[in-house]
């Protein structure tokens, strides 16, 4: 069993301290032997402000495909959604 945190008031106002400070999560509970989930868990517990995170997240944009598809080009694995008019000529299939 994992043993208890004791978070005095002084452990408190260091956490404070180098929160303010700017330090990460791991780095803090490393200097209060505590780990990081401890850390964040006793900051949103005193209210202190939250960060954004550090890991930066990168968008991955989907692409169009603006290839119109004729019946023969479907297959299992792609949407046979019919658009437009069958009486039409721009009617095709969506094929994503």
């Amino acid at each position: 069993m994992d043993k208890k945190i004791v978070w005095t008031e002084e452990r408190i106002a260091e956490l404070q301290r180098l929160w303010d400070g700017g330090l990460t999560t791991g780095e803090i509970g490393k200097r209060l032997s505590v780990s990081k989930n401890a850390v964040v868990g006793k900051a949103h517990r005193v209210g202190l402000t939250s960060r954004p995170s550090p890991i930066k997240r990168t968008r991955i944009e989907k692409k169009e495909d603006a290839r119109i598809r004729s019946v023969v080009e479907l297959s299992a694995l792609t949407c046979r959604w019919p658009i437009g008019d069958p009486r039409d000529a721009s009617f095709h299939f969506c094929g994503k």
